[in-house]
């Protein structure tokens, strides 16, 4: 409730005071990066999501979270690794391609993002965001 009312200091007190054995558990480890993403605390949101990839290597959420972090590091080669990562592992999830089309339209690599979002609107073809994003990036 605290990250949804943008208390990321409040979310990283009681990420601190969840017992260890609870710490470890996905939910957990992922309100905690994102409290300390928020903060920007990058190194040690970076360690909560390599935890989370090491306990499940399919979630591409957390993927993105990395290629996020790591562009704060200005390690844009370490998070282009993660962006590609994420996108492999959810081509046709909207919700994924749009975000990490936009981090690749920031990190400029404007062929890198139309190619993301082209994957997705072969999945959805009728989803007018998706198409926009493309012919904006076409023309």
């Amino acid at each position: 409730i605290y990250l949804e009312q943008e208390f990321y200091q409040e979310a990283l007190l009681v990420c601190e005071m969840v017992p260890t054995g609870m710490r470890e558990t996905q939910p957990v480890l992922g309100q905690c990066g994102r409290a300390l993403y928020q903060v920007g605390d990058w190194q040690r949101a970076a360690a909560v999501y390599q935890e989370i990839v090491a306990q499940d290597s399919s979630n591409r959420w957390a993927y993105y979270w990395l290629a996020k972090i790591y562009t704060k590091l200005n390690q844009i080669d370490e998070a282009s690794v993660y962006a590609e990562i994420a996108h492999r592992l959810g081509p046709g999830d909207i919700s994924l391609a749009v975000k990490i089309g936009e981090w690749y339209e920031q990190v400029e690599r404007p062929a890198d993002a139309l190619r993301v979002y082209r994957v997705a609107l072969n999945a959805h073809p009728n989803h007018v965001g998706l198409q926009e994003r493309v012919n904006r990036l076409e023309n």
